[in-house]
């Protein structure tokens, strides 16, 4: 036995004087920096079109030149974290710096995820497998929490949503050590674990050695499922919180686990019959396999012809935007006799780039309910990018070159918002639980309240309304439905003479939006349809009293004017009450 482990630790000795020697032969010099940074920031200039736009651009010059000042000061690691915390100061997802250098390829053998109830280690190297399902309390003595705003920050986001989905360079070392959270020993970490004992380790770098990824520095290993973790060793080396299953087991599909985890592939759709209800995942959108995928599903869907149809996008990255136009095709040319009874669209942290370019066609097209977490950035965002190297310093930009504008030019929204929020807790994960998937199949009114309203009328939509204004009111990004939205419920409704629940629609839109004069002058056209007149009336007073220099306004007082319409009397909820 002594023997083994003298063999092991000679074996661990080598790794790291190689890892070392390694690092101590690519030492960049100041010159090398102080020409990279003038390279990468000429690069962004010409490259992106708007590089400013979130920042303004005398304080992103005003950092740069602080930046460059304090470069002789600064050690290789806090160079890099500096001058990638700089380009991710942008606030664009697609335009950061990522490490290009082997020597930088040193990562952490813990996978960190961040759960609605606290940041959890996902998956560990066999070397920790005590630490995996543990929750992690402290990195380098500071909260958790803290840290992982920090390494955040050295990639950007665009959003809440999208920073907490990339906590990942809290695995690199040269971050760690640059943003003073790790040293020579190692990361220290606090951790409790599924015993309720709370231990402190020390944890050690090891050189990324993955088949796929050797000697990557890169994000690229990021984009595989998170219980893969970081790129050392492989899926066989690493134990997962879900049951304690080895990242391997996923490599194999197994219709016992929920269907987002039933298989790795990117691709993977799951009929349940006994729920009525087809599941499609696509983690992103490719230029051979997604389109071919979906005719697949929507010719079962022909076939079994589902209560449900569930599109999960919750890990689509993004891809090739140019394809969406053909999988709309497929969907739009069913829309008069679809196969699908209801369908559900699956968002989250991870939805972005072509994703959402997919996401604005889907719901231009299609009658869908959004289940999940908000995308990971707005429907008006930079993107396609391109990359740039520099091999100086060992780093490589990713930089947009395009302006994607897919709502309105005043449409300020950071995200995609969601009907039904449906978060992940830890719990969910390791027992085997999806929030949004298990309360679609089993019958919980997961539908959007306008799509409530088309098909069971205002008092069922309000019904669902109240409810989850209850249990969702508390959350930041959680909203009802604008007011454009509700009207078209109240006009599709107005069309099939389907007037009482028209009326109890658009007053429901009232009382969501109240001080928008649109609601009650078409709550007082419902009214009116509806042989509520006396009702219209107090509605049209309150478009007066709302916006008083609409050009609505003088048909409404001659109308007001008329021999029984007098009267002072306002629609109940009418701000002018």
């Amino acid at each position: 036995m002594r023997q083994v482990v003298s063999v092991l630790l000679a074996a661990l000795t080598v790794t790291a004087t190689s890892a070392s020697a390694r690092a101590q032969q690519f030492q960049p010099s100041l010159a090398d920096w102080r020409s990279d940074l003038r390279d990468v920031l000429r690069d962004l200039r010409t490259l992106h079109p708007d590089p400013y736009a979130k920042i303004g651009r005398l304080t992103f010059e005003r950092r740069a030149r602080e930046f460059e000042q304090s470069l002789p000061e600064l050690d290789t690691d806090h160079r890099v974290a500096g001058l990638m915390r700089l380009i991710a100061s942008l606030g664009d997802g697609h335009t950061y710096l990522e490490m290009n250098s082997p020597a930088y390829a040193r990562w952490y053998p813990i996978r960190a995820y961040q759960f609605s109830d606290g940041f959890y280690i996902i998956a560990a190297h066999k070397s920790l497998a005590d630490l995996a399902g543990g929750q992690l309390l402290e990195i380098g003595g500071q909260p958790v929490q803290k840290v992982a705003l920090d390494a955040s920050a050295t990639i950007g986001y665009e959003n809440e949503s999208m920073r907490a989905e990339r906590i990942y360079p809290l695995h690199s070392e040269t971050l760690m050590r640059g943003l003073g959270y790790a040293d020579t020993k190692g990361l220290r970490l606090k951790v409790k674990l599924g015993n309720g004992r709370v231990i402190e380790r020390t944890v050690q770098a090891m050189q990324a050695d993955h088949p796929r990824f050797k000697d990557d520095a890169t994000w690229e290993w990021q984009f595989r499922p998170v219980f893969f973790g970081t790129p050392v060793g492989t899926e066989e080396d690493w134990v997962t919180a879900f049951r304690g299953a080895k990242a391997s087991a996923f490599l194999v599909a197994d219709s016992a686990r929920p269907p987002y985890l039933m298989e790795s592939k990117a691709f993977s759709s799951r009929y349940i019959p006994e729920r009525k209800t087809i599941y499609a995942r696509t983690n992103y959108i490719s230029d051979t396999d997604f389109v071919p995928f979906f005719i697949r599903v929507l010719a079962q869907a022909d076939s079994v012809r589902p209560d449900k149809l569930i599109i999960d996008w919750r890990y689509n990255f993004g891809g090739d935007g140019s394809h969406v136009s053909l999988l709309m095709r497929e969907f739009v040319k069913r829309l008069d006799n679809p196969p699908w009874k209801d369908i559900y669209l699956l968002t989250g942290r991870k939805t972005f780039s072509a994703a959402i370019l997919a996401l604005a066609e889907v719901v231009k097209f299609l009658p869908v309910s959004i289940v999940g977490e908000p995308t990971a950035a707005a429907l008006n965002h930079f993107g396609d990018p391109t990359s740039r190297t520099y091999p100086r310093t060992g780093l490589k930009l990713s930089v947009s070159t395009l302006w994607h504008q897919k709502s309105s030019s005043d449409d300020l929204r950071e995200f995609f918002p969601v009907d039904v929020p449906a978060v992940f807790s830890f719990a969910d994960f390791t027992e085997g639980r999806d929030p949004a998937v298990d309360a679609i199949i089993r019958g919980d009114e997961m539908r959007s309240l306008p799509m409530i309203a088309r098909r069971d009328g205002g008092d069922a939509a309000r019904k669902a309304y109240e409810d989850r204004r209850k249990r969702f009111g508390s959350i930041a990004w959680w909203g009802p439905p604008t007011e454009f939205e509700m009207r078209q419920a109240c006009d599709q409704l107005q069309r099939e003479k389907r007037f009482q629940e028209a009326v109890a629609t658009c007053r429901l839109t009232a009382d969501i939006h109240p001080t928008i004069w649109n609601v009650w002058y078409n709550l007082g056209a419902a009214q009116r349809a509806a042989g509520l007149m006396k009702e219209r009336l107090a509605s049209y007073r309150c478009v007066v009293a709302i916006a008083p220099d609409n050009w609505n306004v003088p048909a409404i007082r001659r109308l007001l004017g008329q021999p029984g319409n007098e009267g002072s009397e306002l629609a109940p909820g009418c701000p002018g009450t």
